[in-house]
């Protein structure tokens, strides 16, 4: 079933002609090399390579955005703008002047694109829209069911805000292919570097299911329809 939600995102708009070494130098994922059109997913994480929050990364001519997660957004902004100063970016919290949408269709996860007057970018399985909010929304949802998509982004495995918390690294929520091997030092990578190296990456995201599933519960952190997302310790 084609469906849509309205989602709890924030947009960061970032300048400075240092905005791309800025963010490769805070998250974990490469981006100092990004060209005009692309987008990454990346990774802020703390100093003890604990999550801060999972964003969409998007070059344009003149500007960086970065789409975060309402959850997390004031822990990421103050974090960045702690640090904004050394790299001379200056930031935009363009969030409430935007409205999110996440469409069930796929979205070609390398690049955004232009629709109807919005910006789409890939979010997983999902295309999310970020549309002005002195704009319609109708173009984008006319004709489809407002329906949970929490189903398929749990058996996706993807995380969401119950799973992108200070609780857990990238390692424990199934983020390792976001976190560049290869690159420079960030903040938190001398952390993910150890567990790397010793083959110690603790809890883990998993599926599970069950009609008796209850958030707390045996590390379960996400349900719905008798389906769940649990970080656990994996039996050795």
């Amino acid at each position: 079933m084609n469906g849509f939600s309205f989602e709890e995102r924030t947009l960061l708009i970032i300048r400075g002609k240092n905005r791309l070494s800025f963010i490769n130098n805070l998250s974990t994922n490469k981006a100092d090399s990004l060209e005009v059109g692309q987008t990454i997913e990346t990774i802020f994480t703390d100093i003890n390579a604990r999550i801060i929050d999972l964003v969409i990364i998007g070059q344009m001519e003149e500007a960086t955005f970065i789409i975060g997660h309402q959850a997390n957004h004031s822990r990421l902004l103050t974090h960045l703008l702690q640090r904004s100063n050394l790299d001379a970016v200056e930031i935009t919290d363009s969030s409430t002047l935007n409205q999110f949408i996440r469409l069930n269709e796929n979205h070609d996860s390398e690049v955004w694109t232009t629709r109807n007057g919005a910006t789409l970018v890939s979010d997983g399985p999902f295309t999310l829209v970020v549309l002005s909010k002195q704009k319609s929304t109708s173009k984008f949802i006319e004709g489809l069911n407002e329906t949970c998509l929490e189903e398929k982004r749990i058996k996706a495995l993807r995380p969401g805000p119950a799973e992108l918390t200070a609780k857990f690294t990238p390692y424990n929520i199934g983020l390792k292919h976001l976190v560049s091997e290869t690159k420079g030092c960030y903040l938190g990578q001398e952390v993910l570097a150890r567990m790397q190296s010793r083959g110690k990456k603790g809890k883990q995201l998993i599926l599970v299911k069950g009609g008796d599933l209850e958030v707390g519960i045996n590390g379960v952190t996400s349900t719905t329809n008798n389906h769940g997302l649990a970080v656990i310790t994996p039996l050795e």
